[in-house]
This record gives C-alpha cells, structure tokens and sequence, in this order.
C-alpha cells in the first residue's frame, strides 16, 4: 500500500521540477543499510532551480522551463549561466541547486526516500531513512 507521505513526495516532486530526465541504463538504486532494494523515482540530467521571492523556477539543461504554472518564470534561460538576475517581475533570484541528482523510493513501513547527486554522493535522506552514502554514478562525466 502506498503511503500519503509517498503521494505528496510525488506530487511535490511533478510540481516542482515537471518531468525528469530519463537515466541511463546505469542508473541503480542501491540497498539502504538494511538491504531493502531502492525503486528509481527520478533522474534529472542537467538543469537549474532558482528561488525568487514570487516563487521558486525549474529548467532543463535546454534551458527550458519546467514548472510552466509558476507565472513569474521566464519560459528560456541559458543554465549554463543559473540564474537569471531576475524573474517576470523583476524579482532577483538566487540558485537553489543545478539539477544532476536521482531520488529512489523505498518500500519500508515508514516508504522513504533519500537523493544522491550525479556523482553518487548522498544528499538528502527523509525522515530517517537509513540510506546507502554512495550509489554509483548515473552519468559519466
């Protein structure tokens, strides 16, 4: 059975970023430190997420805008650069983090989640969970 925490981390995950980047064949969630198997939630290749006071705003590596609701993002940067100096309004912004990074799901009582980036270096892990400190890398530099 699927938790309410996993439907919002999802839900949080769709809104925020819009669709991932599809991982190579190598991309694989290791075990926690318990040996339950990790399910691949999301593989992002490239991009950039800045924060603006009027809301936060998500780009691939084209440099297009992935959360298109969030009204005061400009549809075009060039993420090479991050940031842009300003949003719609004029906001300025500041960079959240380049998105090169992979989320797996974890089917325990409490159904975690934990974030490596593109390296295999852990990130974040939610709540607890008991999560490996490296994967193997998804992309070869």
């Amino acid at each position: 059975m699927i938790s309410i925490r996993y439907i919002y981390a999802l839900a949080f995950a769709v809104l925020t970023l819009g669709s991932a980047a599809a991982p190579t064949d190598t991309c694989t969630c290791p075990p926690d430190i318990n040996g339950v198997v990790g399910v691949l939630h999301q593989a992002w290749n490239g991009g950039v997420q800045c924060a603006f006071p009027t809301g936060a705003c998500s780009w691939d590596s084209s440099g297009t805008l992935l959360n298109t609701a969030q009204p005061n993002c400009q549809r075009y940067i060039s993420p090479n650069l991050g940031c842009p100096s300003a949003d719609k309004t004029g906001s300025p912004g500041h960079l959240v983090h380049y998105l090169l990074q992979v989320t797996c799901f974890y089917d325990t009582p409490d159904q975690e989640f934990c974030w490596w980036d593109g390296t295999g270096s852990l990130l974040i892990n939610s709540s607890g969970q008991e999560c490996a400190l490296n994967m193997a890398p998804c992309w070869s530099s």
